[in-house]
């Protein structure tokens, strides 16, 4: 009834091709290459749930299934249909050659895509950037890789691409990375100021890591500003630039707070002044530009506001600290932090563990047994408390507790010990200003009676010998 479809349209080695022929081949092509995907999903279930295996060496070896079932599968039909492909040889050959050019970047992607499948250095769910797209890996296949950005746009990325070129993984490894966040001040600003502020606005950032620490740096010294860096560590990394613009935020309001200027850029012109004549030099009167007092005038600075005195003075009227030098002083404030309390509250209570060093930098406050509701000393601005347990490990002897609004700066105990270690003089004066104390510390029964001790050790050699076995100090030697 329909000869035309029993026609031979060519003939391949033995075989006649007809026109049936090929709709026939087609068809269990289409079912074989349907048969080849159906198996690639069922070794991935299969290997997800006998093995759990993670998603990438999941999808490598269900592709590497998929592509040898369609491969054998095509091989099979054909041959089945009566084609001989060994009479194809030449003629695969030379189109091979032409077809090879052709899908070379193709091929480049499909091998590409097998590394980042076996290899596991970006898998789905990693936040990748690349030349300045950023965002998270949502699929890995032969040819491409599909990312969605932070702008939840997707962005489809050749994998020879991604090989090729260099790649910031941040989730390889541990998701906890640290960013730089470059912040420029105007020349004459104070160092200590400026890190307090900086660490301030760092701490009081959620997202931020406590631990490690954030640090601040010096960058460069630019035309018109000193570039200072803050470091931190946040373990979102998909949230860097969210973060990035809260802290900036928090930057401003402490600049402010602290009168810290942050510069524009500016031009010095220099005016010539045309020679004054005799008349003008009597009375004093001349050709003057306009205003030229007003420009020639010295920059205005800002600073503190009145009355309030900055953390350098602060901390200078603690013993332990009035001899430091400005480096270690502004290793101190990199240490520590501000901390405000409300009136009648407990700073620390008698017989906790002894974990931080305080200053009181505003307000008041009492130390007091709670057992006899004794009252030992009232501490005022620029007083400290908390050293001698910190630094002798021993639990607090007394508690403390705010008479007003108060604002202490707070060292915690390994601050403490790492500022002491690197500094032997200052470990020498604190080891001092204890051993002062002598009369305190027996009246507590913390030092022992020199009268009952067999070793002739004095206070000084005492605290010493605290010091480094608490620490692993080297004091006094």
């Amino acid at each position: 009834m329909t000869p035309w479809l029993d026609t031979p349209l060519l003939v391949l080695g033995n075989a006649s091709v007809t026109l049936r022929g090929l709709v026939a081949t087609g068809f269990v092509l289409v079912g074989t290459w349907a048969g080849a995907r159906f198996l690639r999903g069922l070794v991935s279930r299969s290997l997800h749930r006998a093995l759990g295996m993670e998603r990438g060496p999941r999808e490598a070896v269900a592709s590497i299934s998929y592509y040898v079932a369609w491969t054998v599968g095509a091989i099979v039909v054909l041959q089945t249909a009566g084609i001989d492909l060994s009479s194809l040889t030449v003629f695969a050959g030379v189109v091979g050659i032409g077809f090879g050019l052709g899908v070379q970047n193709l091929a480049s992607n499909f091998v590409s895509g097998l590394v980042l499948l076996f290899e596991q250095t970006i898998r789905v769910g990693d936040y990748i950037e690349l030349e300045g797209t950023a965002g998270t890996v949502e699929k890995i296949s032969i040819r491409s890789t599909l990312l969605r950005t932070v702008d939840d746009t997707f962005v489809i990325l050749p994998n020879q691409y991604l090989i090729q070129n260099q790649t910031i993984n941040w989730s390889y490894g541990s998701h906890e990375v640290r960013v730089h966040l470059e912040v420029g001040v105007a020349y004459g600003t104070d160092p200590l100021v400026l890190t307090e502020a900086l660490l301030a606005a760092a701490r009081s950032e959620p997202r931020v890591l406590s631990f490690p620490e954030p640090q601040v740096w010096l960058a460069d010294f630019g035309n018109n500003v000193l570039n200072f860096r803050l470091l931190f560590w946040i373990d979102r990394p998909r949230e860097a630039q969210p973060i990035r613009s809260a802290l900036r935020f928090q930057i401003e309001r402490e600049f402010r707070h602290r009168g810290i200027e942050i510069p524009f850029p500016q031009l010095d012109v220099h005016l010539h002044r045309p020679p004054v004549s005799k008349e003008s030099e009597t009375t004093g009167k001349g050709d003057r530009l306009p205003h030229l007092d007003r420009l020639m005038a010295p920059p205005k600075t800002t600073g503190l506001r009145p009355g309030r005195k900055s953390l350098r003075e602060l901390l200078q009227r603690a013993p332990y600290f009035e001899n430091c030098r400005e480096e270690e002083l502004l290793a101190l404030v990199a240490s520590g932090y501000r901390q405000n309390f409300s009136a009648q509250t407990y700073i620390c209570r008698e017989g906790e563990a002894s974990e931080t060093f305080y200053i009181i930098l505003s307000g008041s406050a009492e130390v007091f047994l709670e057992r006899t509701q004794h009252r030992i000393a009232v501490l005022n601005e620029g007083e400290f408390f908390g050293e001698m347990s910190v630094l002798l490990g021993l639990p607090r002897t007394a508690s403390v507790k705010t008479l007003e609004e108060t604002t202490v700066f707070v060292l915690a105990r390994p601050h403490l010990q790492r500022l002491l270690e690197n500094n032997a003089r200052l470990s020498e004066e604190v080891a001092q200003k204890i051993a002062e104390r002598q009369q305190v510390l027996q009246d507590l029964g913390i030092l022992p009676d020199p009268s009952d001790s067999k070793e002739d050790t004095t206070p000084l050699e005492w605290v010493r010998q605290r010091l480094n076995l608490i620490f692993g100090l080297q004091v006094g030697r």
